[in-house]
């Protein structure tokens, strides 16, 4: 579903909490932010699909992509960025 194995996407979830400050609210756990980002930018699902799916409002969906995001833009910087 998120074009990776169940281990990656959990090594990638351990990366982001211990090193990226990646954290569950109290609306969604740190997971299913996790997957609500992926099926977005991978698969381009709509806010309004996920809500049906997830059963979150679109406000928390697109709160906890932003706290995802912010997480990976980090990520970005350490491997991308100063690799160059």
């Amino acid at each position: 579903m998120f074009r990776m194995n169940a281990s990656l996407f959990h090594k990638l979830h351990t990366l982001l909490v211990n090193t990226y400050s990646l954290e569950s609210s109290i609306y969604m756990n740190s997971l299913e932010s996790l997957a609500i980002f992926l099926l977005i930018c991978w698969h381009g699902t709509s806010v309004s699909s996920l809500h049906s799916i997830f059963k979150h409002s679109g406000e928390t969906i697109s709160r906890e992509f932003d706290d995802v995001l912010t997480c990976f833009v980090s990520m970005c910087e350490d491997y991308v960025i100063k690799a160059y």
